[in-house]
């Protein structure tokens, strides 16, 4: 990983803003690390180590990227309809903990790190130092790349766990817990679905209109082999949701796939059938509900009875 940052340091065009070049390495080293970074020894617990960590680094990214704004003297700013979506998200959420029981508690101290609001600020705020910041599709690819290396690692570490049924981020961190579905990312389920993020975001790349930076063959058999521990991860889990979400990229994707092969008059294209393959895969995990490894220990939550949705539903409302 430290290689690939370097790497990536060295090809980076020499930058004529310090500062803007300090936000984007603090960008690359988020993304290489989010999926399996922990904090060791940390007294108050893996998830608040996380925090505390992201934090800091957002943060720092920020203030350089706002220097570099002021001793530019303009600003450049990308709206993407993705942006809008974020936004309301975060309308929704920030008028959920005013109006909760506790916003204070809600805002900065609930229990799940995922679901409070400084957390949802904390992501707004990367979403938008990543596309401001990360302009052209070279560093684009560079992050891209960083992410997708270190969440196969997360993923090969999360099966040897779940195969060996140990914890081995207890070897790193004392105050980990030695269930083997600890993870860095939060619950099975919010894992689950990490997992399919990235690996519908491969098959964008592998499927869809390739990046030139896509194009060369280390490129492409990286990505094939990446995508191997995401796929054997969700057979693993087995998260209704996760299937669901990825048969309707697969469906999309396959809708490019079909009107490319359409165009060109004949059906050789390998995408269009790797695309039918994901939607017929998909369509058979969500029918197929019962686990695949029943001597892995799942967490419950992971395929909760239709009662226990139903009254969680009731809650919520």
């Amino acid at each position: 990983m430290i290689i690939i940052i370097l790497r990536i340091i060295f090809i980076m065009k020499t930058q004529t803003n310090r500062f803007e070049y300090a936000a984007k390495i603090l960008l690359y080293i988020i993304a290489a690390f989010l999926p399996i970074w922990i904090l060791p020894l940390f007294p108050l617990g893996a998830e608040f180590g996380r925090e505390v960590t992201f934090a800091v680094l957002i943060i720092a990214a920020a203030i350089f990227w706002l220097l570099s704004i002021l001793t530019r003297g303009e600003i450049r700013f990308f709206l993407s309809p993705v942006l809008w979506a974020v936004l309301l998200f975060f309308l929704f959420t920030a008028l959920g903990a005013l109006f909760s029981t506790a916003p204070f508690v809600s805002a900065f101290l609930a229990g799940p790190v995922a679901e409070r609001l400084s957390t949802i600020i904390l992501g707004l705020l990367l979403f938008l130092l990543f596309g401001n910041v990360l302009r052209t599709q070279g560093e684009a690819w560079g992050a891209t790349l960083l992410l997708i290396a270190a969440g196969a690692l997360s993923a090969i570490i999360n099966a040897i766990q779940l195969f060996f049924d140990a914890s081995i981020f207890t070897y790193i961190s004392s105050f980990a817990s030695e269930s083997p579905s600890f993870n860095v990312i939060g619950t099975v389920n919010g894992l689950a679905l990490f997992y399919t993020a990235l690996l519908s975001l491969i098959l964008g790349l592998l499927l869809g209109k390739r990046p030139k930076e896509t194009e060369s063959s280390f490129a492409q058999y990286f990505l094939a082999a990446a995508s191997l521990p995401f796929l054997i991860n969700l057979f693993l889990i087995n998260f209704l949701t996760s299937w669901i979400v990825l048969l309707g990229v697969s469906i999309f994707l396959f809708g490019f796939a079909f009107k490319d092969v359409r165009a060109r008059g004949g059906m050789s294209d390998i995408r269009y059938w790797i695309a039918l393959v994901f939607v017929a895969l998909s369509i058979v995990m969500i029918m197929m509900r019962s686990p695949i490894f029943k001597s892995i220990q799942i967490p419950a939550e992971v395929a909760p009875s239709f009662r226990a949705t139903l009254g969680i539903t009731k809650q919520v409302f």
